[in-house]
């Protein structure tokens, strides 16, 4: 089953408790702030709350299942609370105000977008180490971020357009089998 109810008024989401085969729920560009579901949607793999008022990832653990969880253009300052969703594989959050957070395990996770925060440093993706896709432009990042002890072995894409970046080899010292690299606008001088 999908549900979209994507351009509406909703505010809080409650009330999805009889729908247990829900498998995808569309609920971008609407008013929620508030996430609470007294019981779990056991099925459903795909959530997207873009554009809504959400400051805090309280009450995401009710969707345990979540292999997708698309969080574009809230107001989120963290990644907390997804601590839990161990099935989670994608994360896109571009365009918050996402800062350098407490790193947790997510073993699945494989892409994470966060194009447009307030990143500064690698150090809160430590425990990342599936990552395969990591968009950090628009951040904030510089050389002394990325120049941290930090080990991203299955990375093979990596973006940090118009970020603080001046040597770009301190990428692949981190990522070693990483392909594809692109530093469009940064502060590259030599290389």
């Amino acid at each position: 089953h999908v549900l979209n109810l994507s351009y509406n008024l909703i505010s809080v989401i409650e009330n999805l408790e009889g729908d247990v085969n829900l498998r995808q729920l569309y609920l971008a560009e609407n008013a929620i702030t508030t996430i609470f579901i007294r019981s779990p949607l056991p099925h459903l793999v795909l959530l997207d709350v873009s554009g809504n008022k959400l400051r805090r990832l309280t009450g995401i653990n009710s969707f345990r299942c979540l292999s997708t969880l698309i969080i574009e253009r809230c107001l989120l300052t963290s990644l907390n609370g997804l601590q839990n969703l161990l099935n989670l594989r994608k994360i896109s959050a571009a365009s918050n105000q996402i800062t350098d957070f407490q790193p947790f395990s997510l073993p699945l996770l494989s892409h994470i977008d966060l194009q447009n925060n307030r990143i500064t440093s690698l150090s809160s993706f430590t425990m990342f180490q599936s990552l395969v896709f990591l968009d950090l432009s628009g951040n904030p990042i510089d050389d002394n971020g990325l120049g941290i002890t930090v080990q991203l072995p299955e990375l093979k894409e990596f973006k940090a357009n118009g970020s603080n970046i001046s040597d770009p080899s301190f990428v692949s010292s981190i990522a070693p089998n990483v392909v594809s690299i692109s530093l469009l606008f940064c502060k590259i001088s030599v290389y």
